[in-house]
């Protein structure tokens, strides 16, 4: 290998500045935005020096307009050896849908091995798949890994689309997953459905999650409170982001809406406090 000790990998395929003629920055320039970014011969030339390399422990390429195609050409080409270090990828900022996550998931998060195989398991802890362009049924890709998966410790899935289908799908998986801490959908357009299936998880499932960030998301009043009712017969959670949700005082003869959010907020606040000391006095 010519990158013997190779451990962080980080990659921008993207213009931070164009300039015009004469490297005038003032002057127009017509360009093609197709042609700025990670192209297929480039996703060649790293999966051969993810190969090649035997420390490689943290892989990050973002806004590099990656898309379905760079990850198949990525993940077909790669060995279980190949990804036996890799424990974070960050794959934030690029055009990944529903397929490429399907594809990223199987081969780094897939750790339901034959008793008889003599694969090398993946042993990823933390996945970046922000700002993408992953909708519901990614959210069912996530979710059938989840159910099996023991390494990811974080997942971020901010800005993109799973809407209330995909969220829900994704609490399904976790409800089987006592692996997963940390767990970021801000501004995936989540409602009810989303906020049934997470109490339920808080209140039956096997989960360790300490922090999930739900802010930016479409979830009301009688949402959040089904949320902090759950949140009572948890004991590991510490952090939960809820700003930036539904409109309280849109509600039609809710002139206390505003008090009622506060109250919530409250109720969650002291929950996540006494978890926060119960794990304190066990450290």
């Amino acid at each position: 290998s010519i990158l013997p000790n190779l451990s962080t990998l980080n990659l921008q395929y993207a213009s931070t500045k164009i300039l015009g003629s004469g490297g005038n920055r003032n002057s127009s320039m017509t360009y093609d935005r197709n042609k700025i970014g990670m192209k297929l011969s480039d996703t060649d030339s790293l999966r051969k020096t993810i190969a090649s390399s035997s420390t490689l422990s943290s892989l990050i390429i973002t806004n590099s307009q990656i898309n379905d195609d760079a990850i198949r050409l990525l993940v077909n080409g790669l060995s279980t050896s190949d990804i036996s270090t890799l424990i974070h990828i960050d794959v934030s900022h690029n055009q990944i849908t529903t397929n490429g996550v399907r594809l990223l998931t199987k081969k780094f998060l897939d750790t339901e091995e034959d008793i008889n195989s003599s694969n090398t398991t993946p042993v990823l802890s933390s996945l970046d798949v922000s700002d993408n362009r992953i909708h519901a049924e990614g959210g069912r890709a996530i979710g059938r890994i989840l159910r099996h998966n023991t390494t990811l410790l974080s997942l971020n899935l901010r800005l993109n689309r799973l809407e209330d289908e995909g969220g829900r799908m994704i609490m399904e998986g976790l409800r089987e997953n006592g692996t997963l801490r940390h767990l970021n959908l801000s501004s995936n357009a989540l409602g009810s459905q989303f906020a049934s299936a997470l109490a339920s998880v808080l209140e039956y499932g096997t989960c360790q999650l300490s922090s999930i960030d739900l802010s930016s998301n479409c979830l009301c009043e009688e949402d959040l409170s089904i949320v902090g009712m759950a949140m009572k017969e948890n004991h590991t959670l510490v952090c939960l982001d809820v700003r930036m949700n539904g409109d309280l005082s849109s509600v039609a003869g809710n002139s206390s809406a505003p008090d009622i959010k506060a109250n919530l907020q409250k109720e969650i606040d002291d929950t996540l406090h006494r978890n926060e000391l119960a794990l304190m006095r066990n450290a």
